[in-house]
């Protein structure tokens, strides 16, 4: 669950750079008792992903988990085309550590990604804080400014705002000023609107018939 949490996470925070009806999909393939995890997001703020296998012992070691070989290939489409794709091979054996990889390698884009999840013994409401932080350099950005900036996404400070139960007001904001504050950049934050995420599926009759012809009939 924690691990399809992040991931999840990444796929909303990913999708959000897109342009409008943009979809991003991300599928990474690990070699250790830990396969695949595929996530689909789009810029409206819908997400959806699998795990396999989906259920995992919690006593296995990080190399028995993700293993020594991995890839990650993201595709981002629109209604009609796809817009961009590539596949990388990582092995920082994280979700959030490979996706960040393959954005400077394949993307060529400098990134940084944060996400934290926390759990909650009520069925009802099991998920009790989620959030991610996506950093990504602009054209002529300074990467000298940017990497440290990035570096400060471990800082226990910011930490302990973005893993936090409570949505306090001017969370984000607070989080931002943080990280660029040793800059003196704090004035220059601006805060846009952001479309909530939500579960949904983009599935249909007409989408899913060509793709069940192609299925052998036994299975």
């Amino acid at each position: 669950a924690h691990i399809l949490g992040r991931a999840l996470t990444v796929g909303c925070l990913s999708a959000g750079t897109m342009p409008a009806d943009a979809r991003t999909n991300i599928k990474w393939a690990y070699s250790g008792v830990l396969r695949t995890i595929v996530v689909d997001a789009g810029s409206d703020g819908t997400v959806r992903g699998f795990i396999s296998p989906s259920h995992l012992s919690g006593t296995l070691t990080e190399d028995e988990l993700f293993g020594d070989q991995a890839t990650l290939q993201v595709v981002r489409s629109d209604a009609t085309k796809v817009l961009s794709s590539g596949t990388v091979e990582c092995i920082l054996q994280d979700v959030v550590s490979d996706f960040a990889y393959y954005c400077a390698m394949s993307e060529q884009v400098e990134t940084g990604v944060a996400a934290w999840i926390g759990f909650s013994p009520d069925p009802k409401t099991p998920v009790s804080v989620c959030r991610g932080l996506l950093l990504q350099a602009m054209p002529d950005t300074d990467e000298v400014l940017l990497d440290r900036v990035r570096t400060r996404l471990g800082n226990e400070a910011i930490r302990k705002l973005l893993a936090s139960p409570h949505e306090e007001e001017g969370l984000v904001k607070s989080v931002l000023a943080l990280l660029v504050e040793p800059e003196g950049l704090t004035s220059q934050i601006l805060l846009q609107p952001a479309r909530a995420p939500r579960f949904a599926c983009t599935c249909s009759r007409e989408k899913m018939t060509p793709i069940l012809r192609a299925v052998p009939r036994e299975d």
